[in-house]
């Protein structure tokens, strides 16, 4: 009954998830950087159209060459700064997706005792509680079902034998042996998949 032990030491998950969100969000950073850049260019440049003084153009060029310089190598190291940091946001998605689909593998694979257990800082916390209800019900339920099984199989044995000593029709003989065969295919299918 204890938790698998589906370890995430990796920061890149589902990489085809996390850097596509990280690749959207820095595309956008960048594209606000450029309108930013041109809300901030675009009065110097009008500026430095109107100017009528060399020495007044020469100021407002300064000015732009000078923000130029400070301004775009910002903006790239923002842009990297971002992409990491959405990168490390995102696992906090991308590992609980992880996690689900392990612990769903595991339950489909008829595994009842598995457990889903996510990290103290994970997203989908609530999803945690609701699959490890989900398996706990199926695991009962398969106790319930393999325990009636085992209980109906050792009944029609009696069953048989009471019917052998004091005698029944042929039919009623054929399909008791046929129901109990079936009963016990079915147990030793349980008890293969349960070793395999």
């Amino acid at each position: 009954m204890g938790y698998p032990l589906f370890r995430r030491k990796r920061k890149l998950i589902k990489p085809a998830y996390q850097l596509k969100v990280t690749l959207t969000i820095v595309i956008s950073l960048m594209v606000y950087s450029i309108i930013l850049g041109m809300l901030i260019f675009y009065p110097l440049w009008m500026e430095l159209q109107s100017a009528t003084s060399i020495y007044e153009k020469e100021r407002i060029s300064y000015a732009i060459l000078s923000l130029h310089r400070v301004l775009w190598p910002a903006v790239i190291v923002i842009s990297i700064l971002v992409g990491l940091q959405v990168i490390f946001a995102s696992h906090r998605v991308a590992g609980p997706v992880y996690r689900l689909e392990k612990t769903l593998e595991e339950l489909a694979r008829g595994n009842f005792s598995v457990r889903m257990k996510l990290r103290k800082n994970d997203e989908f916390k609530e999803l945690e509680t609701v699959i490890n209800r989900l398996a706990e019900y199926l695991e009962g339920m398969k106790k319930r079902h393999l325990t009636l099984h085992r209980e109906m199989l050792e009944e029609l044995e009696s069953l048989k034998a009471v019917i052998e000593k004091e005698g029944a029709s042929a039919d009623v003989k054929n399909r008791l042996n046929r129901l109990i065969e079936r009963l016990s295919e079915d147990d030793s299918n349980s008890v293969e998949k349960k070793n395999g």
